[in-house]
C-alpha cells in the first residue's frame, strides 16, 4: 500500500499512543521489502538474459560495458553511423 493510502491508519496509530518512530519503522519495513522483492526478481532476469545473451552473442561478452552504451547511443539518436564516438572507443 502507498502512505497516501495509510494515512487513517498512521492517525488511528499514533492517536491510539504509538510513537513516531514506531510508525517510521513501520512504513520503512513495508518500503524496504518492496525494494527488496524488486531488486532480487529483477537481479534474477539479469541473471537469467545475461545467460541468454551468451548463446545470441558473437565475440562479445554479455557482461561488456562498452557495447550495451554504444547500441544505446546508436539506437537514440536514431542514426547508426560508421563513426565511433568517444563514449564508443575502448578505454
Amino acid at each position: 500500500m502507498r502512505i497516501a493510502q495509510r494515512t487513517r491508519e498512521i492517525g488511528v496509530r499514533i492517536a491510539l499512543g504509538a510513537k513516531w518512530g514506531d510508525v517510521l519503522k513501520l512504513v520503512l519495513k513495508s518500503g524496504m521489502l518492496l525494494i527488496t522483492i524488486g531488486l532480487t526478481i529483477g537481479l534474477a532476469g539479469a541473471l537469467a538474459l545475461t545467460r541468454l545473451m551468451t548463446t545470441l552473442l558473437f565475440e562479445v561478452s554479455p557482461t561488456d560495458p562498452i557495447t550495451p552504451r554504444c547500441a544505446a547511443r546508436v539506437l537514440y539518436t536514431g542514426k547508426a553511423r560508421d563513426q565511433r564516438s568517444a563514449v564508443c572507443v575502448a578505454a
